[in-house]
C-alpha cells in the first residue's frame, strides 16, 4: 500500500519500494513515501525501522532494493550532492573530540560557508557560551546533543534538515528551547524528525508518519488526522472546579466522570454536545470553563490505536 504525504509543494524526498535486511530481519519491507515540504514527524516504536529509514536516506547504509531520491539525487551513489543540502543530527554522529567548540564552529563555517556570527547566536541560543573554549570531550551528555544541534542547523543552504532524536539527553529546559527554535525556523527550513516524545511532536510537526514493522502504517497532515481521531475522555478545567464537581451528575450528555489528582475527567461521545452542556451549566453557577480537551494528545492516542495497545499486553 502507498502513503503519499499531498501536499502542492515539490516533494523533497521520494522512497519507492525500499527494502532493507540485516540478516534475516527484514528492516523494511518495501515501503513507498513521499515527503513534502515542511516539519514531517517520524513515529513508531522501538526496531519499527525509524533509523534504518533514516541512514538510507542520509547515505550511511546502502538499501537492498526500491528507489530513494532526495532532491533529484540518489542519497547512496550521489551522497555528495544529498549531504551538500542537508542539515543532520543522527544517533550515532560524533564530533572531534579534541574540537572546542570555537574551533568546531570556526570549521563549520569554512566548509558551509556560514557566517560566524550566526554560529555563535547558535551557540549562544543553545546555553553554550559558557564552553566555548573547552575540548567536547569534557561535554556532558546534554551539552554534546546541543552543540550537535548547532551543526544541524549550521548549513543556511539546507534544503531538508533530519533530526534523529533531537531531544534525547535534553533537559526540559533543554527540549523547550529546542522546541521553540524548530518553532521559529519551520517557516524557513524543511525539517524531517524521528523522535519518542510525542506531545513535542505535536508542537510542531506539519506532517506525521507512522512506522511499525518496517512498514507505513500511516501518513497524512496532522490536521487531518485530528478530523480522524475520536476521543472518549476530556479533561475540564474551570474557574471553581470544587464547585462545579458537585454538578456534574446534573449533566445528561456525559456518560460518566471521574475525579483524579483534583482534576475533572469526563467521557462523551458527542463531545460538542458535552462541551456545550458543560458551558451553560458553568455559566448559570458564575462559573468560567478554562479548558475542555482530549485527557491525551493526538498523537498518543494515534500510537494507541494504529501501533501498539499496552493494555492488550499486559499479563493477568
Amino acid at each position: 500500500m502507498k502513503f503519499i504525504i499531498c501536499m502542492s509543494l515539490k516533494g523533497l524526498a521520494y522512497i519507492k519500494g525500499l527494502r532493507k535486511s540485516f540478516g534475516r530481519v527484514e528492516a523494511l519491507k518495501g515501503i513507498d513515501l513521499t515527503i513534502y515540504n515542511g516539519v514531517t514527524g517520524l513515529i513508531g516504536p522501538n526496531g519499527a525501522g525509524k533509523t534504518t529509514l533514516v541512514n538510507i536516506m542520509t547515505g550511511l547504509i546502502k538499501r537492498d532494493s526500491g528507489e530513494v531520491t532526495l532532491f533529484g539525487y540518489d542519497p547512496w551513489y550521489d551522497s555528495k550532492e544529498v549531504r551538500s543540502r542537508l542539515g543532520l543530527l543522527l544517533e550515532d554522529m560524533e564530533i572531534p573530540p579534541r574540537f572546542t567548540a570555537r574551533r568546531f564552529i570556526k570549521f563549520l563555517s569554512e566548509i558551509y560557508n556560514t557566517d560566524i556570527e550566526y554560529l555563535y547566536k547558535l551557540i549562544e541560543y543553545f546555553e553554550l557560551e559558557g564552553a566555548l573554549d573547552r575540548e567536547i570531550a569534557t561535554y556532558s551528555a546534554g551539552m554534546v546533543k546541543r552543540i550537535m544541534l548547532v551543526y544541524a542547523f549550521a548549513n543556511t543552504e539546507a534544503e531538508l534538515v533530519i533530526l534523529d532524536e533531537p531531544s534525547a539527553n535534553l533537559d526540559v529546559g533543554g527540549r523547550l528551547r529546542t522546541i521553540s527554535f524548530i518553532k521559529r525556523v519551520k517557516r524557513e527550513r524543511n525539517i524531517f524528525v524521528s523522535s519518542h516524545l510525542l506531545p513535542e511532536l505535536e508542537e510542531i510537526c506539519d506532517y506525521i508518519v507512522l512506522i511499525n514493522n518496517g512498514e507505513i502504517i500511516d501518513s497524512n497532515k496532522l490536521t487531518d488526522f485530528y478530523r480522524e481521531v475520536r476521543f472518549s475522555e476530556y479533561i475540564v478545567s474551570t474557574s471553581d472546579d470544587d464547585s462545579f464537581k458537585e454538578l456534574l451528575d446534573s449533566l445528561s450528555n456525559i456518560d460518566s466522570y471521574r475525579i483524579e489528582g483534583g482534576r475533572i475527567f469526563v467521557k462523551a461521545n458527542d463531545p460538542n454536545r458535552a462541551m456545550s452542556e458543560i458551558v451553560e451549566l458553568a455559566t448559570q453557577h458564575n462559573i468560567k470553563v478554562y479548558q475542555f480537551k482530549p485527557s491525551e494528545d493526538i498523537l498518543t492516542r494515534l500510537f494507541r490505536e494504529r501501533i501498539y495497545s499496552g493494555e492488550d499486553k499486559i499479563p493477568n
